[in-house]
């Protein structure tokens, strides 16, 4: 599933587009856990589109972090665990003997929410308010139709994760997600 992650700042949005594990119990239960804070959400913006959201905004730069395709459709791969995966930044293709980047995409800005959702053709759409300091998840609602605010309870989500293995969470995290209203 695909989701667009945006960060609200008045009446602007500005939304990037998650290609890989969009759907609440994973994309959505990392941003909810990980992502608490109004300038580590504009950081992931930053990076632009992503293959996959981690918990980790960075790779170490002593391993690499990767995904090479060439001209015959061959895939080769180191990805670090738990870290972001960037359009942009990480993913590459190898033309003849000339590794190429793609081009770096800024993150689309909307005033709307559901032109946003629309646009960018997304299964669900996350989105972190700075001025109430929390996210909101937004989609279809599969019995009217209707997009509209998603009551999902991210806290069983988020634990599954944790007994994955998938993410960890430090002592402030959890103090963030116990004030999480489901």
């Amino acid at each position: 599933m695909t989701a667009a992650i945006g960060i609200k700042r008045g009446s602007e949005i500005d939304v990037i587009t998650v290609e890989k594990d969009g759907n609440p119990a994973f994309a959505g239960a990392t941003l909810y856990a990980k992502y608490q804070k109004a300038e580590r959400v504009a950081k992931l913006i930053e990076l632009g589109d992503l293959v996959k959201v981690g918990e980790k905004l960075n790779p170490k730069s002593s391993l690499g972090h990767y995904i090479l395709t060439d001209e015959k459709g061959r895939v080769e791969q180191r990805l670090q665990e738990g870290v972001c995966i960037s359009k942009y930044r990480d993913v590459h293709q190898i033309k003849g003997s000339v590794v190429k980047r793609n081009k770096r995409q800024k993150a689309r800005v909307y005033s709307n929410l559901k032109v946003a959702y629309i646009c960018e053709g997304v299964d669900y759409l996350y989105i972190y308010d700075t001025e109430k300091e929390n996210w909101v998840s937004w989609g279809l609602d599969y019995k009217t139709g209707a997009f509209k605010k998603l009551k999902i309870h991210y806290i069983p989500l988020i634990r599954n994760l944790v007994y994955r293995d998938d993410i960890s969470l430090t002592e402030e995290e959890k103090e963030g997600l116990s004030r999480l209203k489901d």
